[in-house]
């Protein structure tokens, strides 16, 4: 999971620069697909190993959820961005 994450963030990095707002747009879908399913796996993991864990787990639970929220965020916002464009 973390390869995925790593290349979803170089395409993602190099998506800013790119014209077309469809090709912006699946590159953070997949930046948000990936930060889902690593978020959702380490909620997994600790709940389902919470004596193999120690509390330090959550930290890196807060840290992909503020990773997900933000590409969330910025799909919003450019889903948002392209509807007002074309209307």
């Amino acid at each position: 999971m973390g390869a995925l994450f790593l290349t979803s963030y170089a395409v993602s990095a190099n998506a800013l620069h790119w014209t077309n707002a469809v090709d912006k747009m699946t590159a953070v879908e997949g930046r948000v697909i990936c930060c889902l399913c690593i978020l959702s796996a380490q909620v997994w993991s600790q709940i389902a190993y919470e004596h193999s864990w120690s509390g330090g787990h959550w930290v890196g639970i807060s840290l992909f959820s503020t990773w997900t929220i933000i590409s969330i965020i910025y799909r919003v916002a450019l889903y948002l961005t392209s509807t007002k464009k074309s209307n």
